[in-house]
């Protein structure tokens, strides 16, 4: 697992974690927010694509 990857695994599961406590849990708005970051941490192009995919999905919903 790459640091990229690891830091996607711990901020999906520190959201989710955090609106599971709020009664609103959403793994889009998960998914979303690791998108985000890693972006601006690391650039659009060391997103895995994986994670694109996923983010691409929730979008559409």
């Amino acid at each position: 697992m790459t640091d990229i990857e690891r830091d996607i695994l711990e901020m999906f599961n520190e959201r989710v974690a955090i609106m599971t406590i709020d009664g609103k849990q959403s793994e889009a708005m998960a998914i979303k927010h690791a998108y985000r970051v890693v972006r601006e941490r690391y650039g659009r192009e060391a997103i895995p694509q994986a994670v694109v995919e996923m983010w691409a999905r929730v979008m559409q919903q």
